[in-house]
């Protein structure tokens, strides 16, 4: 009503551009008396993101963490912020197609103590950055990092597609609002740097499966009649059987999941990890069904190029071509009870409804 908005004060709250909370923060610590490195103020704004007053909080925790020169080295091991140059070098190695480097750079941050969630979150802000650059919509980046940075984005821009972005940016921000586990939000990441790397296509060569030779055909002795004259038989000779492959059954399929997974580690050893967290439910036809435990964990499966490895091993394993369909665990991170194909045969079979005896 007009009477309550006549009485209420409104405030259009924006986001500070960089540069000015850059010029804030060399302001607050010239009339504090601390001496600050350039570079450090520039971090600070640029992880603030254009909150002034999280660029201050940031600015006091370093006044009260180090009694000299706030350097930018003394800054990150303070903050555990990740460094210009590590975010830079995964971009590189992914444009490269470089899937080691990004490997080794993303355990180098790890263990020099950096927050991996802090890196990715940088890293997501340049993705971003890039998206923007390849859509033409990069108008307002000069007010949201330095000018070289944005000048170094715009180089590399043309090498990446609007959907590799799109993907990466999908997957890691997904990764980053789910997951709160430290070693499992990293593997996390390295998966999806790893699809950005297109690992499958540089990983090996793809494996063939070469079907089995069929067997050689005897032929059958001719039969003749009881004639003074032989006449050559003009019938049509009995064609080869055809042997179709033996169908793997749903508990062979569980004893040779270890074998399964060996395959993808020989390719794709994270893909393994992700693999050997979930458990194969069901063969429908040449379907198989996977349970993972997260969406994170199917959408990284089922995505083209880790799904053309699992298929592989799959059908290498089992010895007949079949294809891979992800679902999600139970609530409580175990599989439906009908999923077990022993329990489902017997509740075919008898009748009546499975239920979980309680612990």
């Amino acid at each position: 009503p007009a009477t309550i908005v006549a009485r209420c004060q409104r405030f259009d709250l924006r986001r500070i551009p960089f540069a000015d909370t850059r010029e804030q923060l060399r302001r607050v610590a010239e009339s504090e008396g601390m001496r600050v490195d350039p570079a450090v103020l520039e971090q600070l704004a640029l992880v603030a993101r254009g909150g002034l007053r999280d660029a201050l909080s940031l600015l006091d925790q370093l006044s009260a963490y180090a009694t000299g020169d706030l350097t930018l080295e003394v800054a990150r091991a303070a903050l555990s912020l990740p460094s210009v140059e590590a975010v830079r070098g995964a971009l590189d190695g992914m444009t490269r197609r470089d899937p080691a480097a990004v490997m080794a750079l993303l355990s180098d941050v790890a263990e020099g103590g950096a927050d991996v969630r802090l890196f990715v979150d940088e890293l997501l802000v340049h993705l971003r950055a890039l998206l923007l650059l390849r859509t033409g919509a990069d108008a307002r980046l000069a007010d949201e990092m330095p000018a070289d940075e944005v000048a170094w984005l715009r180089e590399r821009a043309p090498a990446w597609s609007v959907g590799a972005l799109l993907r990466l940016v999908q997957t890691l921000s997904e990764a980053l609002a789910r997951t709160r586990d430290a070693q499992q939000f990293q593997i996390q990441a390295e998966v999806a740097l790893l699809e950005a790397c297109d690992v499958a296509s540089s990983a090996g060569p793809a494996v063939v499966v070469t079907p089995a030779a069929p067997a050689a055909i005897e032929e059958p002795p001719q039969a003749t009649e009881p004639s003074s004259t032989s006449i050559p038989s003009a019938g049509i000779p009995p064609q080869p059987e055809v042997r179709e492959p033996r169908p793997v059954s749903e508990s062979g399929l569980a004893a040779k999941w270890a074998d399964v997974v060996d395959h993808v580690k020989s390719r794709n050893p994270l893909l393994a990890t992700l693999l050997g967290r979930a458990a194969p439910l069901r063969l429908d036809g040449n379907v198989v069904v996977v349970a993972f435990q997260t969406d994170f964990n199917r959408k990284s499966a089922e995505s083209n190029s880790n799904r053309r490895i699992i298929e592989d091993a799959l059908t290498r394993t089992l010895g007949q071509t079949v294809r891979l369909r992800g679902t999600l665990a139970a609530g409580d991170g175990s599989p439906n009870l009908l999923d077990d194909p022993v329990i489902n045969f017997a509740a075919r079979t008898f009748g009546g409804e499975p239920r979980r005896l309680p612990s």
